[in-house]
């Protein structure tokens, strides 16, 4: 069926993020239709569709789109140009919260989903959501188009939130879209309002207590010599 806009409407708990909700049944690219229309449209609109003809990833790789995929795109802006890197681990963050903290499902909290760095979420070594995020400078903001995609009950090509809930045996419970961008809005609302005052600081360990990453091995070069690190946590910049 088609994103019911209704439904997602009486889940929303937020106060501007997700107010103004604009859906197609089918598009090329909801980043492409909001970085478009930035500047007519107001501070958390939210782009969703069903179905992406050129639908983007990071680096300009395409996303696909099968039935059961959430894909939307949302518009903040930020004043600081140094709060920019770390967006896209805030998405990330507020998606695995949408879903490990959803309300009254203790169970959920040892769901196998982790934030790979920068901006992907994956189960075991299965992707099933990612991030971007595109600003533009404009009246003296960065307004900021992120878009996601996340398998909610779509199996294929990896595997999808609901999928894992079978797994872990969780029977009283299946996703909808529309349930998981209502808890994504309205866990990152509140983030974001945090974020942008006291910037990625106060959500560094929570994110790093969701990541892949915490003590994993990997091979540098170093004067044409390889050298064995081990990942703490993120820099100051934000990188790992």
């Amino acid at each position: 069926k088609g994103f019911v806009v209704a439904e997602f409407q009486s889940l929303l708990r937020t106060k501007w993020l997700g107010r103004d909700v604009r859906y197609f049944p089918s598009i090329a690219s909801t980043q492409d239709f909001l970085r478009e229309q930035f500047r007519e449209v107001p501070l958390g609109t939210v782009i969703v569709t069903d179905e992406q003809g050129s639908g983007k990833g990071r680096g300009g790789n395409s996303w696909t789109s099968p039935a059961g995929c959430l894909m939307f795109s949302f518009l903040t802006k930020v004043k600081e140009g140094t709060l920019l890197p770390f967006f896209q681990y805030l998405i990330s963050l507020a998606l695995v919260r949408a879903i490990k903290e959803y309300p009254h499902e203790e169970s959920l909290q040892n769901l196998p989903i982790q934030i790979k760095w920068p901006n992907d979420i994956y189960s075991g070594n299965q992707k099933i959501c990612g991030v971007l995020c595109n600003s533009e400078y404009f009246e003296k903001e960065f307004h900021i188009i992120s878009g996601v995609g996340i398998n909610v009950s779509n199996c294929e090509p990896t595997t999808c939130i609901n999928q894992l809930l079978q797994n872990a045996n969780i029977k009283n419970l299946e996703f909808s879209r529309e349930t998981v961008l209502a808890e994504f809005c309205n866990s990152f609302e509140s983030m974001f309002e945090t974020f942008r005052i006291e910037g990625f600081a106060p959500f560094n360990d929570q994110y790093c207590e969701h990541w892949l990453h915490s003590n994993q091995k990997v091979v540098i070069m170093e004067a044409a010599h390889e050298v064995p690190v081990w990942i703490l946590g993120l820099t100051k910049n934000g990188y790992a």
